[in-house]
């Protein structure tokens, strides 16, 4: 991969679609980015504003798989998701790619509030997910207040794991602590 990195890098940019296939190639072969990081960066933030809701969560998602994280790249990536739309995949791994790089502001606020209004549209595996994430990144209270019936009411759904990945985020919720 780093034969590929220094003949791109050789080049001196890198387009949006590049962009987002080489941070899940990196991601999935579980590689940093090396000598290529400071091009990609540059390369994402320009092409940040043009990237649909699927891209910006898969270079997120890419870049906290290899522990990766720009907070410039991060705050462009948020306020990018708030002007296109987003289904709750997209949505979902986003928000545990800003919880697993603990980036929290500004994308916290547009999380929740995302979530609480279309809870009932995510998948089980979905809500259990955004659930735990909201909760790492210190979502409000309001916010599991408006979640909790949702996952109460689909409680028979979830398997072993699941009931307590919910009740862990939910009870963090109920200390104030993190997750």
């Amino acid at each position: 991969m780093h034969a590929v990195a220094a003949e791109v890098a050789r080049r001196g940019e890198l387009s949006r679609r590049e962009v987002v296939s080489m941070s899940w190639a990196y991601a999935r072969a579980r590689v940093g980015m090396g000598p290529l990081a400071e091009l990609f960066l540059a390369s994402a933030l320009v092409h940040a504003s043009d990237m649909g809701a699927q891209e910006l969560a898969n270079v997120c998602w890419a870049l906290t798989t290899v522990r990766w994280t720009s907070p410039a790249l991060l705050d462009t990536v948020a306020a990018r998701a708030q002007a296109v739309p987003l289904v709750p995949r997209d949505l979902v791994n986003m928000t545990w790619a800003m919880a697993m790089a603990d980036h929290r502001v500004p994308f916290v606020g547009f999380a929740a509030e995302q979530t609480a209004q279309r809870f009932p549209e995510f998948s089980l595996l979905e809500s259990v997910l955004i659930t735990r994430a909201l909760s790492q990144l210190g979502a409000s209270r309001a916010t599991q207040v408006r979640m909790a019936p949702v996952l109460a009411a689909r409680a028979g759904e979830l398997n072993a794991q699941g009931i307590v990945r919910v009740a862990v985020a939910m009870a963090a919720w109920e200390e104030g602590v993190q997750a």
